[in-house]
């Protein structure tokens, strides 16, 4: 019994840590992008803090219904899902920041 709790406990655990890591993955992205993309553009654009694009990623993730479709449907199984989930945010930023940096520059 104590085991099956403990269980539990992990993956509530393990499920709020991701939670986390892909609102503030993807809010730090977010952040990144307004302040290399938007703000030269817009300049009467309001400045953002790094809480202010978690917020907004979270609700707009309240409205995204299904994962993008990247990897071919027979291919695709959970495992490969929870990486590209946790690889997503970072190889995103690259891509923006090359673009900052060898074309926008």
């Amino acid at each position: 019994m104590l085991e099956l709790f403990i269980a539990l406990l992990g993956a509530a655990a393990l499920i709020v840590l991701a939670f986390f890591y892909g609102a503030f993955a993807w809010g730090f992205v977010c952040w990144k992008f307004w302040y290399w993309f938007l703000l030269p553009v817009f300049p009467l654009v309001p400045e953002v803090n790094l809480i202010q694009c978690v917020g907004l990623m979270t609700f707009m993730a309240l409205f995204h219904t299904n994962a993008p479709q990247i990897v071919k449907k027979e291919f695709r199984d959970e495992t490969t899902q929870n990486i590209l989930n946790i690889v997503a945010p970072p190889l995103v930023l690259l891509v923006g920041w090359c673009v900052h940096v060898f074309i926008v520059k």
